[in-house]
Order: structure tokens, then C-alpha cells, then sequence
């Protein structure tokens, strides 16, 4: 315990000096990894810990290199510059604010994916806000908001499914429990951000057709645009792999750019890799690239060979024994469950072993109260799940900032529903004991 608390308070200090949070990263596995040493532990178990742990992240690494390049050669192919036509001239007289949370609802639970709705609608809907002089911290707020419910609540998320696999539960009865908290908390939101929004409906109509004049000018827009979109939902929605229907949707892209938009194959691969940049008089267009994305990239791999090293030397285990340890009562079970999973995706920067951790090792706690493990489920769900994207060296947190072109001060202050949804949660089981 003593160990994680000194590395958790390493990360704390660097990323409170602004230092990159893969450095903080390095410099806390170092730590742990001295530590080890030092305890009598072998180099070649602690390496073989860090190596697995890192490769275990490969499937994501592959996903986020093209997710760099989607956003590219989206830009590239007219893609983007063509919802955010249809955007600016359909969503100008409504309240922006509110449509971007509700869109990004309706988009994350189709996906079934945070990452997926953030680097595919949240990039459109930023660059329309953006484009409508849109206060860019409240819009970041409302698409975070609507990007996680689907990663929470959606019965095709990866994270649904697994918190559902791991405690052996029915997802019809996961999903009628956690709805006790999400309705109350979507409709808060949902008042919330449409007061938000009411002070962010655009005036300024010149600026409004400058930027369409500047997207008509220097793009072919037409239905063909949407082709790459249209092939990534289909084949997201035929269960193919993500990384697949990503390449699909790039290989997608560079024909239309090529057929439509007069690109030629260096310019595509330039942008594939350093991004595209473009500016008019009353907006710029930008962003994507493969390049873009190293610094997410390195602290994955980090942060899982970091997460390796810890389940190696059994970190977890002594530490959730010791938070068992202190439950009893049906409350505290399951407030400290969501907890435990919240500080895990803190230590780690992964959600994923936020999950399986509490899942495994909390099943016993209430089986001996009599809890039923849809509460668990709900727990995971509601204070460790949704909550990612408040923790600035947080996985979740960094794509976020990266794909919307952010810091975490802009993403955290009005990402209201990761705050009122946990509140919610606490509330409905003081005031209804779980069962």
C-alpha cells in the first residue's frame, strides 16, 4: 500500500509542475521498480512484467495511430468540412450547447464508445462550436458529458460488457439498475447545459458565412463527403473490429480525396502523418495526423507496462484487502466499490483494470452482506467508469484533450454530467439501501 501511495503522490507532484504526464509515468515505474529490486525481487520477472503489460495495450495502440489519421484525412477528404456546412447551417438558431450533449448521447450509445464518438462527432461538433464562436470550455464540457454515457450504458460497449462478464451478471438487470441514477442525472444535465446554452446562441452571422464560404471555396462538398462516415458506423454496427473499420474508413477517405477532392497521394500521406492545417478569415481548420498522437501513444505504453509491474508484485491485491477489510455495511459496500475502482484509474490511467480489479476481488464482500451484484455493477459503472475524464493523467482524459484540441482546464469545469451523475448515484442509495 505504502508503495502505491509514494508512486500516486509522484504522479500527483509532476503533473502538478506540468510536467508531460508520460514522464510522470516513467518516473513512478522507476520507483516501483527500484522498490522491487531493492525488496529482493528478480530483473527478469520485473521485466517480463513491464514488457507483457505494455504489449497488452497493443490493440489500442493500433486504434489510436488510426484514429490520428482518421481526423486527417477526414479534413482532407471533405468529410468534416461537410458536416460542419450541414452543422452551421442547421444548428446556427438552436441552442448548441444542449444539441452537442444530446447529439454525442445519441452517437456514444450507437458506438457504444467514448473514443470512437469523441474522434469521429466530438471533433465536428468543436469545430463547428468553434466556428460559432461557441465558448469552446462549456461545448468541451457538454461533448464529454454526452461522449461517456454511451461507454457506460450502451449494451455493444466494450466496457458494459465486461464489467457485465467479469461479475457474472444479466445486462437487462445492469441496465434497469444503473438507469436509477442516469435518468435523474441526464435530465439535470440536460437543464443545465440548455441554461448554459442560452448565452452561447450565435449572433455574429457574418463570421457564420465567412466560414461557409471559406469551406465551400476550398473543398468539393456533396454526399460523397459522408462515404467515409456512413462505412465506419456500418461496419462499428456489423461488429467488426474497430481497427478495421477505421482502416476502412481511411482507405475510404483517401479515395474520395483523390476522386473529389484533387489530392494527391504525397498530400495524404503528409497529412496522414503530420496532420492537415487550413485557414480562412474567420476560422481555421486543423488537426489529426499520426504525429499528433505520440505523446498519447507513449503514455499508454507506460502507463501499461506501469499497471504490469503492479499486478506483478500483487500492489492490488494487498491493497483492496486491506479497503475489505473496513466495509460493513450495505452502504459502504457499495460507495467504497465505486471508489476503489475510481482510485484504481487513478494509479493506473486505465479504466479497463479499474473494472476487472474490483470485479474480482468484491464479489465476496457481497455475497457475506447479501447485496445483490447488479450494485457492484452500478458501482463500477457510475464512480469509476464515467469519472475517467476527470483524472488529468487518465488515459480517457489526455485522448480527449488531444482529439478536441484542449487542455484538461478547458475539459474538466463543465463536464457536469461526470460530477452530477456520481452525486446522484451516492443519493439514490443513502436514500434507497441497496438490496
Amino acid at each position: 500500500m505504502e508503495k502505491l501511495a509514494i508512486s500516486l503522490i509522484i504522479i500527483s507532484i509532476s503533473i502538478f509542475f506540468k510536467t508531460p504526464v508520460y514522464i510522470a509515468l516513467a518516473l513512478s515505474l522507476a520507483y516501483i521498480y527500484i522498490s522491487a529490486l531493492l525488496g529482493g525481487a528478480r530483473p527478469r520477472d520485473l521485466n517480463r512484467a513491464i514488457v507483457y503489460g505494455a504489449l497488452s495495450a497493443k490493440n489500442v495502440l493500433i486504434i489510436l495511430s488510426l484514429i490520428g489519421v482518421l481526423t486527417s484525412v477526414w479534413i482532407k477528404s471533405g468529410t468534416i468540412p461537410y458536416l460542419m456546412y450541414i452543422g452551421l447551417n442547421v444548428l446556427k438558431n438552436y441552442n448548441f450547447i444542449l444539441a452537442s450533449f444530446l447529439i454525442m448521447t445519441i452517437i456514444s450509445m450507437s458506438l457504444g464508445s467514448s473514443m470512437g464518438s469523441l474522434s469521429t462527432m466530438g471533433v465536428v461538433l468543436m469545430a463547428i462550436g468553434r466556428s460559432l464562436g461557441i465558448d469552446t470550455t462549456i461545448l468541451a464540457g457538454a461533448i464529454i458529458s454526452g461522449s461517456y454515457i454511451g461507454d457506460r450504458s450502451s449494451p455493444i460497449s466494450s466496457a458494459f460488457n465486461l464489467v457485465t462478464e467479469m461479475t457474472d451478471t444479466d445486462p437487462v438487470l445492469n441496465i434497469k439498475s444503473m438507469n436509477s441514477s442516469l435518468i435523474p442525472a441526464f435530465l439535470i444535465s440536460c437543464a443545465a447545459f440548455y441554461a448554459l446554452g442560452l448565452s452561447q446562441i450565435p449572433r455574429d452571422y457574418d463570421k457564420i458565412k465567412d466560414s461557409l464560404d471559406f469551406l465551400s471555396a476550398n473543398f468539393s462538398l456533396g454526399l460523397f463527403c459522408i462515404i467515409p462516415v456512413i462505412l465506419l458506423f456500418a461496419l462499428i454496427f456489423l461488429r467488426l473490429k474497430t481497427s478495421t473499420a477505421l482502416a476502412c474508413s481511411i482507405a475510404s477517405a483517401f479515395i474520395v480525396a483523390m476522386a473529389f477532392q484533387h489530392a494527391t497521394p504525397l498530400e495524404l500521406v503528409k497529412a496522414s502523418l503530420v496532420g492537415f492545417s487550413a485557414s480562412g478569415t474567420s476560422m481555421t481548420l486543423a488537426g489529426g495526423g499520426f504525429i499528433s498522437m505520440l505523446k498519447v501513444l507513449a503514455t499508454i505504453i507506460l502507463a501499461t507496462a506501469y499497471v504490469g509491474l503492479l499486478s506483478r508484485l500483487e500492489l492490488f491485491e494487498n491493497a483492496i484487502d486491506m479497503f475489505s477489510k473496513t466495509i460493513n455495511t450495505k452502504y459502504g459496500l457499495v460507495v467504497q466499490s465505486g471508489m476503489i475502482s475510481f482510485l484504481i484509474n487513478v494509479i493506473t490511467c486505465n479504466q479497463t483494470i479499474g473494472i476487472i480489479v474490483p470485479s474480482q476481488f468484491l464479489k465476496n464482500n457481497y455475497e457475506k452482506l447479501r447485496v445483490r451484484l447488479e450494485c457492484l455493477v452500478h458501482a463500477i459503472s457510475d464512480l469509476g467508469t464515467f469519472t475517467v475524464a476527470l483524472i488529468p493523467w487518465n488515459i480517457n482524459s489526455i485522448l480527449a484533450c488531444s482529439l478536441l484540441g484542449i487542455s484538461y482546464g478547458q475539459l474538466a469545469p463543465y463536464a457536469l454530467m461526470c460530477y452530477i451523475l456520481p452525486a446522484v448515484f451516492l443519493i439514490r442509495y443513502k436514500l434507497i439501501p441497496p438490496k
